[in-house]
């Protein structure tokens, strides 16, 4: 079985237009429900909007959106698959840092001029706490697709007629990222979808490790 379908559900595709021809905030709602809040970045920097989903019947998490990181290619990355992107969240509970952390991460290929190319690993240091509320975390980890429930957007978003790919990011206990650097990414994979263990984001869950 593909190691992306395995986790997340069927594997990335170049998405054709959007029939229903659909805002991006209007696909939004349609994925994921009705807006619980809209935050900008304020100051020079480029606009970054990240919009907040709260739970729901039949959705038990939260979930964070940026909006408008996929307005510009990646540097280094024009003209490929993964050039345009949009940063996703889940939690288990609302948190202002949480909204922060996507803005402030939507920012970072082009402050750094590294690409987010899928799979990357960023280090906390010792900032977890003030980033996710838990020193327990060591990694974020940026991995391409959603919950299978949320997939149907990746073949609908498109930005200035490219197709726009959402990457999910995922916090990684010690263990976890200690397991990754050792096995790497299809062993950690192949723990996660066979554990019992949910990687929405709770600073209390369990590690998979």
């Amino acid at each position: 079985m593909d190691l992306i379908n395995k986790i997340l559900g069927p594997g990335i595709k170049v998405p054709p237009p959007d029939p229903d021809g659909l805002s991006r905030e209007e696909l939004y709602v349609e994925i994921f429900g009705p807006i619980a809040s809209v935050s900008h970045d304020t100051g020079e920097r480029s606009s970054h909007t990240v919009y907040r989903f709260d739970a729901r019947e039949g959705r038990n998490f939260v979930t964070y959106v940026t909006g408008g990181m996929s307005k510009q290619e990646q540097p280094g990355m024009a003209g490929e698959q993964m050039a345009r992107m949009e940063l996703v969240f889940y939690a288990t509970a609302h948190s202002p840092l949480y909204a922060e952390l996507l803005r402030e991460f939507a920012h970072y290929p082009f402050n750094t001029g590294r690409a987010f190319k899928g799979w990357d690993a960023l280090s906390l240091g010792s900032h977890a706490a003030q980033v996710l509320g838990s020193d327990r975390f060591q990694l974020l980890w940026f991995c391409p697709g959603l919950r299978k429930e949320d997939l149907g957007i990746v073949s609908r978003l498109t930005a200035a007629g490219h197709p726009v790919f959402p990457l999910m990011i995922v916090p990684l206990t010690k263990p976890e990222s200690e397991f990754l650097q050792e096995q790497g990414v299809r062993d950690l994979v192949e723990r996660i979808s066979a554990s019992s263990v949910s990687i929405v984001y709770d600073p209390a869950r369990e590690s998979v490790i």
